[in-house]
């Protein structure tokens, strides 16, 4: 009992830590596909970078050392993602222990916080969906506990810089609100040019990514628990909706507690999670915040003096919830259709030579399959303007042949081919003809499904690689 009582703390750390990545791993494994509507955006970065030497896309972000690490080990992009996950999983909970342990923060409740986040379905649909926001989180957490040893802390205020532009900023924000306090202004303004000069690094943040935020607001406030809840109406399981339940009244314990918080760098990072006027679709930046909420709260709630029994009462029921949670992240309400891009995928390699096409239009998560497991490239954008159209294969989303019928002449009919339900082929110069034929009868219920998400017609934004095109 003396030995458990010297040693409980990394006893415990490592336990969480085994724990946590052994749950997620389960989760993330639950199909032979990488998780989330961008696995196999990451599966194939690391796929190009270990066969051909660079990015497909120009990003650099310390996630793809991270990911083609894990996969020169196991010897398969797609298991490294999965292992790579299942790790950032247990290392976002040992970031955690240490930091609520250097905060000064009662062991008790070290325990109840890390047992949570292993228990959460949120947290599990963060890391397993959003990988590289989940490993800045973990540097960003490391950064603000380090504060204020200078060699610690500046390592990981650079790495959360360049893993994410999301948790670089909140780094940002609260190493230049602690070195205002502290530091002399020639340091800071040294450390200002630095980060200018690391943003000019594609995937770095830079001013340009203020452009994301363009229609992210909107007028009607919402309460961010109950806005994720109606993304995925029929998805959520039980343990996932009282967790944001859960979430709800923790706003109502820091509300109450405020005095004990308002200096706490977690504090603006726990508002702008639950900002009522963001945008909060699927993917916009309310929903993206959202899901750093549990992270923040917790790190705020300052809790003391829970009772011995009722602590480990609190602690071994998320474990055993744990045992079931991780099940609440549902591949097919949460994930792309995998499957049906494999069909898709393989009518494209039946149908087209790729040395005639050698470019495919595709939304996104279709052409990052498609990258990945076929030799045409893909982009989720117009095709660029010097690349003749009649070269490039566009596979179309939402139509039906009738729609094709009625605007093209028999020639083009012949171009247009069907590839799985719901999904047409045809090459971008057919494409372009239908789109104009349409929009001269001025068609807008089919317009309507033309300009859909799963049907790119926008050109390549400047924020996406900062006009880097690859």
């Amino acid at each position: 009992m003396e030995w458990f009582s010297k040693n409980k703390l990394w006893l415990a750390g490592t336990g969480f830590f085994i724990i946590s990545t052994t749950l997620r791993f389960l989760a993330v494994n639950q199909t032979e596909h990488p998780s989330g509507w961008d696995g196999y955006y990451y599966v194939m970065q690391v796929h190009s970078w270990l066969t051909y030497g660079y990015l497909q896309s120009p990003d650099f972000s310390f996630i793809y050392p991270y990911f083609a690490a894990i996969t020169i080990i196991v010897d398969d992009p797609i298991f490294g993602f999965k292992v790579g996950v299942a790790i950032i999983g247990g290392m976002l909970v040992a970031a955690t222990f240490y930091s609520l342990l250097k905060s000064g923060a009662d062991f008790k409740w070290i325990c109840v916080a890390c047992s949570y986040f292993i228990f959460s379905p949120l947290i599990t649909y963060f890391i397993l969906q959003f990988p590289k926001n989940a490993l800045g989180m973990v540097f960003l957490i490391l950064f603000i506990a380090s504060l204020p040893r200078k060699i610690p802390s500046i390592i990981f205020l650079i790495a959360a810089i360049m893993t994410h532009r999301m948790t670089g900023s909140f780094a940002i924000f609260v190493g230049l609100a602690y070195a205002i306090r502290v530091i002399p202004w020639k340091w800071i303004l040294t450390g200002l040019i630095a980060l200018a000069a690391i943003s000019l690094l594609p995937g770095i943040i830079h001013l340009s990514d203020l452009l994301r935020f363009e229609g992210q607001f909107t007028l009607m406030p919402h309460w961010a628990p109950f806005a994720f809840a109606r993304i995925f109406p029929n998805t959520l399981s039980i343990l996932f909706k009282s967790e944001l339940i859960l979430i709800s009244l923790l706003v109502v314990v820091l509300i109450i507690r405020w005095r004990a918080i308002y200096k706490s760098p977690w504090l603006v990072i726990a508002l702008i999670s639950v900002f009522p006027f963001f945008s909060f679709g699927a993917g916009d930046v309310g929903h993206r915040f959202f899901l750093i909420a549990p992270i923040a709260f917790v790190m705020l709630v300052p809790v003391t003096g829970i009772p011995y029994r009722l602590t480990w009462i609190i602690v071994s029921v998320f474990l055993v919830l744990s045992w079931l949670s991780w099940r609440s992240y549902k591949p097919r309400g949460f994930d792309p259709p995998n499957k049906a891009y494999s069909k898709v995928i393989e009518r494209l390699r039946d149908r087209y030579e790729q040395e005639e096409y050698p470019l495919v239009i595709a939304h996104q998560s279709l052409a990052e399959m498609i990258i990945f497991e076929t030799d045409f490239d893909a982009l989720n954008w117009l095709p660029p303007k010097d690349m003749p159209p009649q070269h490039v294969v566009r596979l179309i989303k939402g139509l039906q042949f009738a729609d094709f019928r009625r605007y093209l002449d028999s020639d083009d009919m012949r171009q247009v081919k069907p590839m799985a339900s719901r999904y047409f082929a045809t090459q971008e110069d057919v494409w372009q003809r239908f789109v104009q034929k349409v929009s001269e009868e001025d068609d807008r219920k089919l317009m309507k499904r033309i300009y859909s998400d799963f049907n790119p017609m926008s050109e390549r934004p400047y924020f996406i690689n900062k006009g880097k095109i690859r």
